[in-house]
């Protein structure tokens, strides 16, 4: 009766004997040519074996055709194999699996297991507009939970290109590194020009209601504003988060969302002590406790400002 981890050891040196190796590699070409109920199941067998043996293993080669299987449980289980050995090989069929959605989430889980040295890949597949957008999509939370410099770097480099696509996924998985490893360093400069991006949306939609005549139309737009306005917000706290005192960040957001007056002149006074002159004239007007019509008028002075500095 051995403990589990030498069993573990002595079920993968006998799976890694060059008998095995040739024994097994005839029933994995009769596994792979068949499309039973009963293949299927062999398959899922030959998958998880698969992950058992060495890196370096012939057979490997084998889990190419599971990565792409139809069914779903045995793509699932090359999956897991695939980010057991971590093979560059398999690598390209690891991401292509990232737009499948029965099996995206065994695709991140086994590239989170390849960690830091495919990082340089995943920012080619991020930044490519060719690639799949549900691919492209799953990349950010991948790197988050990465969890490297070197990952945070390419988020945020991504994200200085400022294109629509993958801004709310770049977002999340920035504010998700920075929360997981306060110790990563993000651009100041990178992270402002979002901000003011950010900034200059929100008043953009707000100067859309000065533009419309009283009545129906101008009604339903101010209703639809506030939710976008308080989306524009988070991300906007998301943000500032990443390069000033998180805590102080956090509480000035969870004050203006308690919406009285004495909690939104407590974040005015809290964002006026830490924020630079940069981002503190454009950010201020939006959160200050004024009714939205008035802030609606003060919309295009803010624009034409921040037109200037290139927001």
């Amino acid at each position: 009766s051995l403990p589990e981890e030498a069993l573990d050891a002595e079920v993968q040196k006998i799976m890694n004997l060059s008998i095995y190796q040739e024994t097994i590699g005839r029933y994995f070409k009769k596994v792979m040519a068949g499309r039973s109920r009963e293949s299927e199941t062999a398959r899922l067998e030959a998958a998880k074996a698969l992950g058992l043996m060495d890196a370096d293993s012939t057979l490997g080669g084998n889990l190419v055709r599971l990565l792409r299987d139809e069914s779903a449980e045995v793509a699932n289980y090359a999956l897991d194999s695939a980010g057991r050995l971590k093979r560059r090989d398999l690598l390209p069929y690891v991401l292509a699996g990232l737009a499948r959605p029965a099996v995206a989430q065994a695709a991140s889980r086994a590239l989170v297991e390849y960690g830091e040295k495919i990082v340089g890949a995943l920012k080619d597949y991020l930044a490519d507009p060719q690639e799949d957008l549900r691919l492209r999509r799953a990349i950010p939370d991948i790197l988050a939970r990465i969890g490297t410099q070197r990952a945070a770097d390419i988020l945020q480099q991504e994200f200085g290109r400022d294109g629509p696509d993958l801004e709310a996924e770049l977002i999340e998985a920035m504010a998700k590194i920075k929360s997981a490893h306060p110790d990563l360093v993000f651009s100041d400069s990178i992270i402002d020009s979002g901000v003011l991006r950010l900034l200059k949306r929100s008043y953009m939609s707000l100067q859309e209601l000065t533009e419309l005549s009283p009545g129906q139309k101008k009604d339903d737009l101010a209703r639809g504003l506030e939710p976008s306005l308080s989306r524009f917000l988070k991300s906007i706290f998301a943000l500032l988060g990443l390069i000033y005192p998180a805590e102080d960040i956090r509480k000035a957001y969870q004050n203006l969302l308690a919406g009285t007056k004495k909690a939104i002149d407590y974040s005015i006074e809290l964002l006026d002590s830490l924020l630079d002159k940069d981002i503190k004239p454009y950010l201020l007007p939006l959160v200050d406790d004024i009714p939205l019509a008035e802030k609606a008028k003060n919309a295009r002075r803010l624009l034409k400002a921040l037109d200037r500095v290139g927001g």
